[in-house]
């Protein structure tokens, strides 16, 4: 809109990025005193610049600098933007966490059984992948109580 250009649905992903750059940082990524001068940095060539912040992961900086790519040409895609690893869907908590990551680990103890250790391992760091998400499912109390009080007993 403000580069007076045809806008289509990947302006989207842009807010997306202008909104998590403002969540993760506390101010928006063209922080600017008037409009010329948002203008001007949205218009700019230069490179954005994220704050140096320990606490924002090498995955989200990724994320971030591709949603706020200037050229929707080169800017991530939807499907690229749902398959993100700082998006991770496939990993997000819910109800089936916690009997994935059990599989899981029920098949990697079979294939450590069997001497399959570099498989065991593979199986046992994808069972990882689902048990975290599992910690942070509301439902999770009611499947397995004991669980939940065992995490919350841990100092």
């Amino acid at each position: 809109m403000v580069c007076s250009q045809q806008y289509d649905a990947r302006a989207d992903l842009w807010s997306v990025g202008v909104i998590l750059y403002e969540a993760l940082f506390g101010r928006p990524p063209f922080a600017s005193r008037s409009y010329t001068e948002l203008e001007e940095k949205i218009r700019s060539d230069k490179p954005i610049e994220l704050c140096p912040s320990p606490h924002v992961s090498r995955e989200c900086r990724d994320l971030l600098l591709r949603l706020l790519d200037r050229d929707p040409e080169t800017r991530i895609s939807f499907d690229e933007f749902f398959t993100h690893p700082f998006v991770d869907l496939e990993h997000m908590p819910s109800a089936e966490s916690l009997g994935q990551a059990t599989a899981l680990v029920l098949e990697a103890v079979q294939k450590d059984e069997t001497g399959e250790h570099s498989g065991a391992l593979s199986l046992y760091c994808r069972a990882l992948e689902h048990f975290v998400p599992a910690i942070h499912c509301e439902l999770l109390p009611y499947h397995c109580p004991g669980f939940t009080c065992t995490i919350g007993n841990t100092p």
